[in-house]
């Protein structure tokens, strides 16, 4: 198990990572993170769901989740929104112009994966013998039904919409994950029978996790999931290692590292280990569609305008078709550090 198929050394040296179920070493998300919105609305490899992050318990199942289109039945949750899905609004009465809602096809097919891991999740919450639900699924179950109900119903610019798109695609990855996790890989490494005898025959298709931790090596290996031991250097003459290979970089693996036309602001600094990396990112989509504060509006400085005249500088448009939110504020007021996995990074759900 700490011997590896392949390994690859790191700061110059002074350490290395190893894996005894993979041909390739990723290069693991080191130093100090600053993490920011890019071009496809991810977070490069800063982003769970696109490449593998250091093992941290409260998120254990994001080793678990899917590798980029590894699942032919529900590709459209890896699919990146483009302006042909976004259906413009065409009424001549409306002040706004760029307002659209994202295609009927889309959301169909968005809707078509989300049913069926919902059931998925029925299944698993009506079975008494199956271990304490993580606090985390409610919320995220939520977040994946709230999120369609605003991409169906909400008018947006193509910006939002397409935020949107990658929330619901993210937790519903998430959800997955931790299903999986439940039900298939905690069973294996809790089993007596399997930590005595041989792993899965097959690997996961999963994103995997990077750890230093033996323990969790140990899991993840009878689990049959994907993990990278980092160890010192003075450990390697005790290791057997098939074969050296260089790091793969995520810019060379497809991952997006372009900056959003948007210019978003840094979520969160620190290192990558930190579960307050990832509720930085969860908080974010919380605060994304937000319309501006009016109770932190300096009122001496407002004219009031003659009765039954209103003007604004974000503007509420009310459709046939639904509301329209045009220059959501994000992550700005007194509201901003609440959300379902707390502001502390513990993973605590708030009401």
């Amino acid at each position: 198990m700490t011997d590896g198929k392949v390994g690859a050394l790191l700061f110059g040296g002074e350490y290395f990572v190893t894996t005894p179920n993979q041909l390739f070493v990723p290069e693991p998300p080191l130093g100090d993170r600053k993490v920011v919105m890019r071009a496809d609305s991810l977070y490069a490899d800063d982003d769970p769901v696109l490449w593998p992050q250091p093992y941290n318990a409260f998120n254990c199942h994001h080793g678990a989740i899917p590798r980029p289109k590894s699942l032919s039945a529900h590709l459209i949750m890896w699919w990146e929104p483009t302006h042909n899905d976004f259906i413009l609004l065409r009424d001549p009465t409306s002040p706004i112009r760029g307002l659209g809602r994202l295609a009927d096809s889309r959301l169909g097919e968005l809707n078509s994966s989300v049913s069926v891991l919902l059931s998925r999740v029925q299944v698993f919450m009506a079975n008494p013998s199956k271990s304490r639900p993580p606090p985390t699924l409610g919320p995220l179950v939520k977040m994946i039904e709230h999120g369609l109900v605003r991409l169906r119903s909400v008018w947006t610019n193509f910006r939002q919409m397409a935020f949107g798109v990658r929330d619901v695609q993210r937790c519903w990855l998430e959800l997955m994950a931790m299903l999986d996790y439940m039900e298939v890989y905690k069973p294996r490494m809790d089993s007596a029978r399997l930590a005595v005898g041989s792993p899965p025959a097959e690997v996961a298709n999963a994103i995997g996790i990077f750890t230093n931790d033996i323990r969790v090596a140990q899991d993840f290996f009878h689990a049959g999931l994907p993990f990278w031991l980092i160890r010192p250097a003075s450990e390697l003459g005790q290791t057997n290692i098939l074969a050296a290979v260089p790091p793969s970089v995520p810019r060379c693996d497809g991952i997006c590292f372009e900056a959003h036309r948007f210019n978003y602001p840094i979520i969160y600094r620190g290192p990558a280990s930190s579960t307050e990396k990832h509720d930085a990112i969860l908080q974010y989509a919380r605060n994304f569609l937000r319309y501006p504060d009016p109770f932190a509006l300096d009122t001496s400085k407002i004219d009031t305008p003659p009765s039954g005249h209103m003007e604004s500088s974000a503007k509420l448009q009310v459709s046939k078709g639904g509301p329209a939110i045009v220059g959501a504020s994000h992550q700005h007021g007194a509201n901003k550090g609440g959300g379902p996995y707390g502001s502390k990074g513990k993973g605590i759900v708030c009401k």
